[in-house]
C-alpha cells in the first residue's frame, strides 16, 4: 500500500508556535491578536497542551524545545505513515487544559496545506475533536467549539482524510482560546462531548441530569459532579432524561460547592408531582438556615406560587421574587439573575415576572438540588437542566435558554 506523511506542526497561540502565558485572566488568545504576551513551552501556557499517556500519544505525540509535535510517519510497530484513500480517527492524541482563571471556547485553525489536501474549508481533510468523537470538528470557530472552564481539560484526537494526500503534508494547527463565543460558532461541546444548548458564555455548572440511571449527575462543563441516592430515578425530560425526586429527604449535592459570585444566574426546569400549601420545596438552593443563604428557587405554599429568594443581609435578611401559581405535573423553566447593579430578576418560561433592587451576601452553604442545605424543604417530582452562570444573563439570553431547552 502507498503511503504517505502528515506532519502537524502543533504551535498554536503565536506565530511562534507558542503557547500565551501572563497574569490574571484572559480574555482572547490566538496568533492573529494585537496583544503583548511572552511565550512559554506548552505545559505551562494558560492553555496547556501535553501528549497523552496512551497509545496514540505514545505513537504520534511528541515535545520538542517545551511544545507538541505530531508526526503521523513511522511507528515502533513498524507503519510507515497514512495509507491513501483512507478515514483516520486517533482517538487521545494530546490534552489540553485551561489554566486561565476564567471559561474560555477552544478551537483549532489549519494552515500550510499544499497539492489537493485541504484544510480550508467545510469539505476538509483534518481536524482536531475532543473526548473520542470525531463528529465534533474543531476546525474553525463556525464549526464546533470546546468549553474548558478553570482547571478542566479534554482528550484531543485527530481526524485526517487521506483521499487527497498525494503528498508529504507540513501543517501549522493554531489553537484559539477565547472567553467569548465566536460569533459564527457552531454546537458547543462540554465534558464527555456533552452538546451543550442555550447561551454558554460564563457557565461554571451544567448539569443536565441525563445519567440518573448511572448514580451519577455529571457537571458536563466543570468538575462538580455528584452522587445520585438510590431513592432518586431517572425520567423523562426537557432535555433527554430528568431526575424523579420521591417524597423523601433526599438531593443531589455537587462537589466541589458551586460558589456564589456577585453577579450570577441559575436556572432549572421543575415539574411538581403535588403542591402543599404549607411547605417550601425547593427545586435548587444555597440556602442552610437563616444566617448562611445565598438563593433558591422553589415553590411558596402559603402563597401558592413559584418564587425565588436571595440573601440581602448576613443576618438572614432575604429579597423574595413571586412568579404565576403552577399546576401538578406542568414544566416550568424557571431563572433567578442578580447583577452588579444590585438587581434581582425572576423569569419563568422566558419572561420576567418580578424584580426587586437589594445588596447580596455571598455564604459557604452548599449548593443543593432538591432541597435545601442539610435537608428538608424537598422537592416531589422531576428536575431537569441545572445551570448556574458567574453572570446575570440579560432577558434575551433567558429567553433563548428558554426556547432552546423545551
Amino acid at each position: 500500500m502507498k503511503r504517505r506523511r502528515l506532519i502537524l506542526g502543533l504551535g498554536g497561540l503565536a506565530s511562534l508556535g507558542g503557547s500565551l502565558v501572563g497574569t490574571g485572566a484572559f480574555t482572547s488568545v490566538s496568533a492573529e491578536r494585537d496583544i503583548a504576551v511572552e511565550t512559554a513551552d506548552d505545559a505551562n501556557a494558560f492553555l496547556a497542551m501535553v501528549p497523552i499517556d496512551s497509545p496514540n500519544g505514545d505513537a504520534f505525540a511528541t515535545t520538542q524545545d517545551g511544545l507538541i509535535l505530531l508526526e503521523f510517519t513511522n511507528t515502533d510497530a513498524g507503519g510507515s505513515g497514512l495509507g491513501t484513500d483512507s478515514v483516520y480517527d486517533f482517538d487521545d492524541v494530546f490534552r489540553v487544559t485551561n489554566q486561565g482563571t476564567q471559561p474560555v471556547y477552544v478551537w483549532a485553525v489549519f494552515a500550510d496545506a499544499s497539492g489537493d489536501f485541504n484544510v480550508g474549508t467545510s469539505d476538509t481533510d483534518v481536524w482536531f475533536y475532543a473526548h473520542g468523537d470525531s463528529d465534533n470538528k474543531l476546525r474553525d470557530s463556525a464549526d464546533d467549539v470546546l468549553y474548558l472552564t478553570p482547571g478542566a481539560d479534554a482528550d484531543i484526537g485527530v481526524h485526517v482524510d487521506t483521499d487527497d494526500l498525494n503528498e508529504g503534508q507540513d501543517l501549522t494547527a493554531t489553537i484559539n482560546a477565547d472567553a467569548s463565543k465566536p460569533a459564527d460558532g457552531g454546537t458547543v461541546v462540554g465534558r464527555e462531548g456533552t452538546s451543550i444548548p442555550g447561551p454558554t458564555d460564563g457557565l461554571t455548572g451544567y448539569w443536565p441530569l441525563n445519567t440518573v440511571g448511572d448514580g451519577t449527575a455529571e457537571d458536563a462543563v466543570g468538575g462538580a459532579d455528584a452522587s445520585v441516592p438510590s431513592e432518586i430515578s431517572s425520567t423523562a425530560g426537557k432535555t433527554g432524561e430528568a431526575a424523579e425526586f420521591p417524597e423523601a429527604d433526599v438531593a443531589i449535592q455537587p462537589n466541589p460547592n458551586a460558589e456564589a459570585t456577585m453577579s450570577f444566574s441559575v436556572a432549572v426546569w421543575l415539574n411538581a408531582a403535588g403542591f402543599d400549601q404549607t411547605s417550601y420545596p425547593l427545586a435548587v438552593s444555597k440556602w442552610q438556615r437563616a444566617q448562611n443563604r445565598d438563593y433558591l428557587i422553589g415553590y411558596n405554599g402559603p402563597e401558592d406560587q413559584l418564587y425565588a429568594q436571595f440573601n440581602r443581609e448576613p443576618d438572614g435578611n432575604k429579597t423574595t421574587l413571586f412568579g404565576p401559581t403552577p399546576e401538578v405535573d406542568v414544566w416550568y423553566h424557571c431563572v433567578l439573575t442578580y447583577d452588579r447593579n444590585g438587581v434581582g430578576r425572576f423569569y419563568v418560561d422566558g419572561t420576567e415576572v418580578d424584580s426587586a433592587r437589594g445588596a447580596f451576601n455571598s455564604t459557604s452553604s452548599q449548593f443543593v438540588i432538591g432541597t435545601k442545605d442539610g435537608g428538608g424543604n424537598s422537592w416531589h417530582g422531576r428536575i431537569d437542566d441545572v445551570r448556574i452562570y458567574s453572570r446575570a444573563l440579560d432577558p434575551g439570553e433567558v429567553t433563548a435558554l428558554y426556547d432552546s431547552t423545551r
